[in-house]
């Protein structure tokens, strides 16, 4: 029998390296640190972990900022580089390849980004600076051996923060019987937390053919049109209301690419990855 492949996960403690913990534990060996365990802005402690615990991949998933929590914290960008040069100058030393949790946003999220492809990868940059630090690790990417960008859409599930995330607001809102705003409606691509880790567990498996994958289902669905599948999962009436007519800049990508690396890839129905938010939050 193989020894399990191991891997060193930054971000661990967030929605998405939570899941990648839970769902691939155990079948690979993960190493993921928490912040008092490593400053990722701390190079020589960097390099001393990594010293001590070599891996096979490094999966980057750590980033600051970029929530409408944080939209702009100071010195974001600056931080993001920071940590990342401190991983990735590590490569070929102590781990072969690396896999970076990129984003839609380096498309430009100040416009439309409407079922974007690779390609359309540096028509604009992104203003703002989650989309700037992660549009900045691509142009690295772009020139270096055995790194792949996974560029992150819409993403849900359980264990994500319900204050800011559109689904779980919208859920919980109905739950409770409390008054949901939106602001305006948009078209937005969706892919439920399950299928990333699907996604993400095959590139651990295998290279890949290409360095950047639109990771998303490759079709949009409108927000209003979310209310109301909410509504229909959780069987109360959501009291929302919309500020502001029209449509707000729409955020989806083709993922043919994505498709055509991963033939048999399916997608969770959304209704049912809804209904699985669903018990979580009643058992909450």
């Amino acid at each position: 029998m193989s020894a399990k492949k191991k891997i060193f996960l930054t971000g661990g403690g967030g929605f998405i390296g939570r899941h990648i913990v839970s769902q691939l534990g155990a079948s690979y060996e993960i190493c993921t640190p928490r912040h008092n365990e490593l400053d990722l802005t701390d190079a020589q402690a960097v390099e001393s972990y990594l010293k001590k615990y070599p891996v096979d991949i490094a999966i980057h998933a750590a980033n600051v900022g970029g929530t409408r929590k944080t939209p702009d914290l100071k010195d974001a960008v600056e931080t993001n580089l920071k940590m990342f040069w401190n991983v990735a100058r590590m490569q070929k030393r102590y781990f072969d390849r690396l896999i970076f949790l990129g984003t839609g946003a380096e498309y430009d999220k100040s416009g439309d980004i409407q079922m974007v492809t690779e390609e359309d990868f540096d028509t604009r940059v992104p203003k703002d600076s989650l989309g700037l630090y992660k549009y900045t690790v691509s142009k690295y990417i772009e020139k270096t051996p055995d790194c792949l960008n996974l560029r992150i859409f819409g993403i849900y599930g359980d264990g994500e923060d319900s204050d800011i995330r559109f689904i779980s607001r919208a859920m919980l809102c109905a739950m409770r019987g409390e008054p949901f705003k939106l602001f305006q409606n948009a078209k937005f691509e969706y892919l439920y937390i399950d299928d990333f880790i699907r996604i993400l567990d095959y590139f651990i498996q295998n290279p890949g053919k290409k360095k950047f994958y639109n990771v998303g289902t490759g079709t949009s669905v409108e927000l209003i049109q979310l209310l109301k599948e909410v509504e229909q999962v959780v069987a109360k009436k959501l009291n929302y209301s919309i500020e502001k007519s029209g449509y707000a800049s729409e955020y989806t990508c083709d993922s043919s690419r994505l498709r055509a690396e991963i033939p048999d890839l399916k997608f969770t129905d959304r209704t049912e990855a809804i209904k699985n938010l669903y018990e979580y939050y009643k058992t909450a």
